[in-house]
């Protein structure tokens, strides 16, 4: 199986398999023991280029459940490199944030259980109860797709939210676009920045515009950077924004911080609480990056 974009034929084959409630079921039990156990990921990547085989051998056979999952899975199984693969469940506490290897970033509000299969070439993911906010690493050869109950969401790089209420998804969006698509229904709605999607009773989709940031602001949470170095606190705000900074100098990186709290969602508000005092400089090169600099007082 080719090794690029997850195509709308294989993603049309995962929702079929996904519609039956024990291929849901055996699906995060497969993803609990793959993480586990060596010898089944083994197997499962030895029945994957054994099937191959057979499909090319009998191209007019048709596909059934069983090889429609490993069409799609296959994809993060037989790999040069073993898939990362991981379940996360957030108490019953407090928000929690957790980081994918492709730096995408996820907040889960307490109750919240998801499953991750991060590859070379795809990023799946399964909410199956919950809330979360994904804040998605922009990647367009590599989708980022979550099965929320019967439909599914894909996004190349943005910020958005997932509430599910059985099987039925509310999709927030705050930066960029997604497209959200129904198993079985050949219809792709899109949600762009501002709006939210709403599944209402019997199947109806509704979209409506939203204040984004009021509805996510469960996620924004001061972060105590005293005692951190700067760029401690740069890498944590480039995994959480579009808006990148970047150090030009080691030395400011290396300066240790004692200014309290900070939000992780505003960099410019950082950057710019460093250049009053002119021990630090900034410039702004282009409308996503900022360059961080020594300033006429800075202090070796």
């Amino acid at each position: 199986m080719h090794q690029g974009d997850l195509t709308d034929r294989q993603l049309a084959q995962f929702e079929s398999w996904l519609e039956c409630e024990e291929n849901r079921l055996a699906l995060d039990e497969a993803l609990r023991t793959w993480i586990q156990m060596d010898e089944l990921l083994a197997a499962i990547q030895a029945r994957a280029r054994a099937r191959a085989k057979v499909r090319r051998r009998n191209k007019w056979l048709a596909l059934v459940a069983a090889v429609a999952a490993f069409a799609v899975i296959g994809t993060l199984l037989v790999m040069k490199d073993r898939p990362q693969l991981q379940i996360v469940e957030a108490g019953q506490e407090a928000v929690i944030d957790y980081s994918l290897q492709d730096r995408s970033v996820v907040n889960l509000r307490p109750g919240t259980r998801l499953s991750f299969a991060v590859s070379d070439a795809e990023r799946l993911a399964r909410m199956t109860q919950g809330e979360a906010l994904f804040e998605v690493a922009t990647d367009p050869l590599r989708p980022f797709i979550v099965n929320a109950g019967e439909h599914f969401i894909k996004a190349v790089g943005t910020r958005f939210a997932i509430r599910l209420h059985d099987t039925a998804p509310l999709v927030i969006v705050q930066e960029g676009m997604v497209a959200v698509t129904r198993s079985g229904v050949d219809r792709e709605v899109r949600v762009t920045a501002g709006e939210q999607l709403e599944v209402a009773r019997g199947g109806e989709i509704i979209v409506s515009k939203v204040d984004a940031k009021a509805l996510l602001k469960w996620a924004r949470r001061p972060v105590d950077v005293s005692d951190m170095t700067i760029g401690e606190v740069v890498d944590a705000l480039n995994r959480h924004n579009k808006v990148r900074i970047e150090i030009v100098d080691a030395e400011v990186a290396r300066k240790v911080l004692n200014l309290g709290y900070y939000y992780l969602d505003e960099p410019e508000g950082f950057v710019n609480s460093l250049t009053v005092d002119g021990k630090f400089a900034v410039e702004h090169s282009d409308p996503e990056t900022l360059r961080l600099s020594k300033g006429p007082r800075f202090q070796h």
